[in-house]
């Protein structure tokens, strides 16, 4: 659905998905074509300025949660569903590129803006990937590791091309430093929380995690007290984000599953009504060919019948001659 924000009314109202919608986005190129992700795995791309049917991209055996138009390509789309899988449509053209699979659901991508054939994408296992696709099939994606979790959302600076963000459920805004390809530790992790032991906790488990005589910048550091003082309230709060985040991650699995499995039994249902119509088919071919042999007897009795008729009446006529 979209409508005229200015008169506050609805203009339009597309109904064509059978399921959840889970994510929409303008074409940057096409102002008329907005793409649409669903559940049942099934992408629409829509021209809301002509009546005709979505074009459906029917590739993802999962839900599909997020989706990418790229800047630079006109008809290119990035998708990515709960199977792992990362797809680029270039509309008009088939197949879709299949990217190298994340080990968990797909849950955000981004397209660099200052080059063309570099996307970014995060997911449930916790990583950050950079894919680049000029060397697709013989590079495999650079992998940013430092959140503690699935990881929601990641997007590029529209104002800097070299710097990436991403954000997760442990509660931690990172950015990155890219520059010339060369993917460094974390530049900066943002402050999510008004606690400043967390914020200090965050900053020391960072620190250690960076490789010896890597260049990084910070804003501030903590001060030193500030990283030993550690209160039984902000232990107990720390254990229950751990248990937290671990039970997202298996309520994810879980979600995971069951969409393998609801594409499992779509599948067996699709091939048993593949077999229902090819038993249809056959069934009608013998009731025709059974139809057809009937006549054929029929035929057959109705012709003996005449020739019976018919010797009949050249035998009454040889009598009558002898006689």
């Amino acid at each position: 659905t979209w409508g005229d924000v200015a008169a506050g009314g609805l203009s339009q109202r597309l109904e064509t998905h059978s399921g959840i919608i889970h994510c929409v986005a303008w074409s940057p190129h096409e102002p008329s074509l907005l793409a649409s992700g669903a559940y049942n795995g099934v992408v629409h791309v829509w021209d809301v300025d002509a009546d005709v049917p979505p074009q459906k991209l029917m590739d993802h055996s999962s839900p599909v949660d997020c989706l990418a138009w790229s800047p630079h390509e006109r008809g290119r789309i990035a998708t990515g569903g709960r199977e792992g899988r990362v797809l680029i449509h270039d509309l008009g053209a088939a197949p879709a590129r299949k990217l190298p699979a994340l080990s968990r659901g797909v849950r955000s991508l981004s397209w660099c803006p200052g080059t063309a054939d570099r996307l970014a994408g995060c997911g449930c296992d916790g990583i950050v990937y950079v894919w680049d696709l000029s060397t697709l099939g013989h590079v495999e994606p650079t992998a940013l590791k430092a959140h503690v979790g699935p990881v929601r959302a990641v997007a590029w600076s529209p104002h800097d091309s070299t710097f990436l963000a991403s954000g997760g459920t442990d509660g931690q805004a990172l950015l990155w430093a890219v520059d010339a390809g060369n993917l460094a530790p974390p530049l900066r992790r943002l402050p999510t929380e008004e606690d400043e032991d967390a914020v200090a906790r965050d900053l020391a488990v960072w620190i250690r995690s960076v490789p010896q005589g890597a260049a990084v910048a910070l804003s501030s550091a903590p001060p030193p007290n500030k990283t030993s003082r550690r209160c039984a309230g902000c232990k107990e709060l720390e254990g229950a984000r751990e248990t937290i985040v671990m039970q997202a991650e298996k309520l994810q699995a879980v979600e995971v599953a069951l969409a393998v499995t609801r594409a499992t039994l779509l599948d067996a249902e699709h091939a048993l009504l593949e077999k229902d119509v090819e038993l249809r088919v056959m069934a009608q071919a013998e009731a025709a060919a059974h139809a057809a042999a009937e006549e054929e007897v029929e035929l057959e009795e109705a012709t003996a019948s005449e020739w019976a008729v018919v010797g009949s009446d050249e035998g009454q006529a040889a009598q009558g001659a002898c006689a």
